[in-house]
């Protein structure tokens, strides 16, 4: 078996909006092995075929793939398509070869965009051509407003925004198995589609620390689910930040790499 993972430096020509894609990473598992039916590999191995990870840069804050709206072809020298489905059965469960999360930079400046491909590149066909179009959201910085509420089902009064306090409870942490204050909100409209994030401040205004441990969007809804790391809270100012600046980011990209096999 032949497994091997790469770190590559492929980049694509900056736009006028500053924005770039770059392969990052590169993994070939070589088709006709028999995977499918050992127990004792790797889950991602399991699969077979390529993986790319493409590092997306931009000047302004990145936010999300568009993946939906973006696209991209995968083939070999020889012209093979690595993203056809084997046996007309796809292995992905998300919308096209995109991974369903992507991770961002501490900085907001990179994503990370991973792709899967079912089949791996022909003995004769070494060389991976990616082409294709990737669609960003990206925001120019954040806006913050905030209110002080009790903890009880309710609306939450911020100017312009239709948000509320679903519910208010105890729930386990995970981490510590302490019993910590869970609260559940929900909001719609514009601020459910430009949603960067919430902080709970205590009545001296220092953050409490909060994990959201459930979320749900779609629909211009979204509603989550934060645990705070406190065992008792009647009241507490919720600041609410939303993307300002927020467009979206068309990045073409034509790169070719080499398959280690």
């Amino acid at each position: 078996m032949k497994t091997i993972s790469l770190a590559l430096l492929a980049c694509a020509s900056l736009l006028p909006a500053q924005a770039s894609v770059r392969v990052a990473g590169l993994s070939v598992v070589e088709d006709g092995l028999g995977l499918d039916d050992l127990k004792s590999v790797p889950f991602w191995v399991g699969k077979g075929g390529t993986r790319v990870l493409f590092a997306v840069n931009a000047d302004a804050r990145v936010i999300r793939l568009e993946r939906r709206e973006s696209s991209i072809t995968m083939t070999d020298g020889q012209g093979k398509d690595l993203l056809a489905d084997k046996g007309g059965k796809s292995r992905r469960f998300s919308s096209g070869p995109f991974d369903m999360s992507n991770a961002v930079s501490e900085d907001g400046r990179t994503m990370f965009v991973g792709v899967e491909a079912p089949g791996a590149p022909s003995s004769s066909g070494s060389k991976i051509a990616l082409k294709g179009v990737l669609v960003v959201s990206v925001a120019t910085g954040t806006k913050t407003a905030s209110a002080k509420v009790k903890l009880k089902p309710g609306p939450i009064s911020i100017k312009g925004v239709t948000m509320k306090i679903d519910s208010v409870g105890k729930e386990k942490d995970f981490f510590t198995e302490k019993e910590v204050v869970a609260v559940q909100i929900s909001m719609k409209g514009a601020a459910a589609k430009d949603f960067a994030g919430f902080r709970f401040l205590d009545a001296a205004g220092k953050p409490i620390e909060a994990k959201r441990t459930q979320s749900m969007s779609g629909m211009g809804n979204r509603s989550g689910t934060y645990q705070l790391s406190v065992a008792q809270l009647d009241e507490c100012t919720i600041e609410l930040s939303t993307w300002a600046g927020r467009k979206k980011v068309k990045i073409p990209f034509d790169l070719t790499t080499t398959s280690p096999l």
